[in-house]
């Protein structure tokens, strides 16, 4: 990782090098699987705002990612571990870090004119 100025820069890998980096080691009972993370991974990448179906417009690689999200052994967990671990592991280098992270949580139960709208990603109560 290299340092200016005695700041480290984390390197910014393509896409496709990010998520096989991210993903790659993903435990997904089955090396096809991982592999299919590892592509969708890299498409969202490229569009990390839009819907499955916006970002995978053949429909037979969006049904391929609604397969494999369906399958038991895909969680949240199991898809994110990799991802933690990797960034844990970065942490633990020292020196300083600017993290950015967007953990937005939206609260409109005490504004008496959104009253209905309740909680957004918050686990309590959607739009």
């Amino acid at each position: 990782m290299p340092a200016i100025g005695g700041v480290r820069y984390v390197e910014i890998l393509n896409a496709n090098a990010w998520a096989a980096q991210q993903f790659g080691e993903s435990d997904l009972g089955d090396v096809g699987r991982s592999r299919r993370l590892v592509e969708i991974g890299a498409a969202i990448a490229t569009n990390p705002g839009g819907t499955l179906a916006a970002t995978l417009t053949k429909p037979s690689v969006l049904k391929r990612a609604y397969e494999l999200f369906s399958r038991d052994q895909v969680t949240r967990e199991s898809v994110m571990e990799p991802h933690i671990e990797q960034t844990c592991a970065v942490l633990r280098e020292p020196g300083d870090y600017v993290v950015i992270e967007d953990t937005t949580s939206v609260h409109f139960v005490t504004h008496l004119s959104m009253r209905d709208m309740g909680w957004v990603d918050s686990g309590q109560q959607g739009l």
